[in-house]
């Protein structure tokens, strides 16, 4: 079977109609809604330490890379039979709640989910690798059944919705909060006097709870998507107002956003970037409590913007047993401080991960962190 499919491969090479079949395939593939993971996605790596968590999908790290992110609107998640059931029931239960005039609230945003990821070559003779992310807008009922009550009884049939749909799942998920799967942006913001702000992650959300991060993680709303892309100078901006209390004068030029990637252990993708600032540190600290969201951080700090200061905090978090630092937040650090005014050499940066604690995997590897089993979706 192998010899003969090699083959019908040459054959086809031969006769110049292999890609064209390959991205048909390609494009079948995604419509029907199977994700694809690749192992041969661009890596970030600087001395020792090797973000293989975080893979680059466009951006400077490599270069030519292009992305495609469309939301289908009028297509909601697609849910297995026996979930569709509990949808079902679920919606009849709470609309007695409702009649009755309980008091139970929940999340009524969009809810965005990855349904495919696939890429292809582009049809020049440059053939730069082209990758497409398609995402459905899901609602309110479909996140609440699915992801909010994990621990109910699955009506029609037996066990709990954990049990048959998310065994991989040991973390804990909140109606109010719908993260898993989403797109989204986490941003660097550096004042004027060059602090980066880290921001302690609150214990009630399910993706790295209790982790030191970047300063600002904002999702992406459907509102954000504009002539089939996304405008993450828009996200940062409201993210950088509603999480840190900054305005858009406080911002020195726009919002840079240095790549587009996807980390596998949190099943995750989305963009970093970074942000200066034209205001100090203590200006900033007075502003905190003016943010709107601040609640789903519970601690902030201000570390000297280096790559001295910056791998000094890493080793303390591996010293002292913390939560380990997101991938898409380590990768968003270092990628600002490529971009930094007051480093001229990129090898100071590297120089200062050459350490064995960097080659240990322990920062973005955490032991104790179970990432949600998505695939429940496809």
């Amino acid at each position: 079977m192998d010899v003969s499919f090699g083959i019908v491969a040459q054959v086809l090479k031969w006769l110049g109609f292999d890609d064209d079949l390959r991205i048909w395939w390609r494009t079948q593939r995604a419509r029907l809604g199977r994700p694809k993971t690749f192992d041969n996605m661009p890596e970030l790596r600087y001395g020792r330490l090797a973000i293989t968590d975080w893979v680059v999908l466009e951006g400077v790290f490599p270069e030519g890379i292009i992305i495609q992110a469309l939301v289908d609107e009028d297509i909601k998640l697609r849910l297995p039979p026996a979930l569709e059931v509990h949808r079902e029931h679920f919606i009849e239960l709470n609309n007695t709640h409702i009649a009755r005039k309980a008091k139970r609230t929940y999340y009524n945003g969009p809810f965005v989910p990855m349904t495919s990821f696939f890429s292809q070559r582009s049809a020049d003779k440059h053939e730069r690798p082209i990758f497409h992310i398609h995402a459905a807008v899901s609602g309110y009922f479909d996140y609440v059944s699915v992801i909010a009550d994990l621990d109910s009884p699955l009506h029609g049939g037996t066990g709990t919705v954990r049990d048959n749909f998310f065994k991989d799942w040991s973390g804990e998920v909140s109606s109010e909060l719908p993260v898993m799967g989403c797109p989204g942006l986490t941003l660097a913001v550096i004042t004027r006097d060059q602090f980066v702000i880290l921001v302690r992650r609150s214990r009630s959300v399910s993706v790295a709870p209790g982790a030191w991060h970047c300063s600002v993680d904002e999702g992406v709303r459907p509102e954000d998507v504009v002539d089939g892309a996304v405008d993450y100078e828009r996200v940062a901006l409201r993210g950088m107002e509603t999480e840190l209390g900054i305005k858009k004068e406080q911002v020195v030029g726009r919002p840079v956003i240095t790549s587009m990637g996807y980390s596998r252990r949190l099943c995750q993708y989305g963009a970093i970037g970074h942000a200066f600032l034209n205001i100090h540190l203590h200006t900033l600290m007075d502003a905190l409590p003016l943010a709107k969201q601040g609640r789903e951080n519970e601690a902030w700090k201000a570390i000297p913007f280096t790559p001295k200061s910056l791998s000094k905090e890493f080793k303390r978090m591996v010293k002292s047993g913390d939560p380990a630092i997101p991938s898409f937040g380590l990768a968003t650090l270092i990628m600002a401080l490529h971009a930094s005014k007051h480093v001229k050499d990129i090898r100071t940066i590297n120089a200062r991960f050459e350490d064995e604690v960097f080659a240990s995997g322990a920062l973005v590897y955490p032991s104790n962190v179970n990432p949600p089993n998505v695939k429940a979706f496809g």
